[in-house]
């Protein structure tokens, strides 16, 4: 699209080669999923479908490729949901907050679930974080609404 001067993303992937009648010069394909995809799976921020509007959150952020940090927010109705990772080397920061009245599901990315750290503490030794399980790649824990910074070997 770039190469042959668009200055939006087109409708069809060949959009310059389809029938007149099926182009179009500035259609939002894709804008919907790749929004989604930043959101939830890069930032990790979900709504729970068993807890509709963001009462229970859920939390599983992708640190992908050598992508080193991401920063997202979602206002959701019980306020204001923010992620922000960073990954140096093969460690990585995570800082998460979750609004008043909410609850989160929190999966940390780590190869070592015993060393997932929050606050500077083991994280299942710090207040408001209940672990759930571990299983191979990530360490869950339940949390309650609040600041956390989670620490983790990738």
């Amino acid at each position: 699209m770039i190469s042959r001067d668009a200055t939006t993303i087109w409708e069809l992937w060949n959009g310059d080669t389809a029938a007149p009648a099926m182009n179009s010069g500035n259609h939002l394909m894709l804008l919907g999923d790749f929004s989604t995809w930043l959101y939830e799976d890069l930032a990790g921020i979900k709504s729970d479908p068993e807890h509709p509007g963001f009462k229970h959150i859920l939390v599983y952020p992708r640190t992908i490729g050598d992508l080193r940090f991401v920063r997202a927010s979602h206002n959701s109705p019980y306020g204001k949901i923010s992620t922000d990772w960073i990954r140096e080397g093969s460690n990585l920061r995570f800082h998460l907050s979750i609004p008043l009245n909410t609850t989160a599901t929190v999966h940390i990315p780590t190869i070592d679930p015993a060393s997932v750290r929050e606050s500077g503490k083991a994280a299942d030794k710090s207040e408001g974080v209940r672990l759930v399980r571990n299983v191979p790649g990530e360490a869950v824990y339940e949390i309650g609404s609040g600041n956390y910074v989670f620490q983790s070997t990738l």
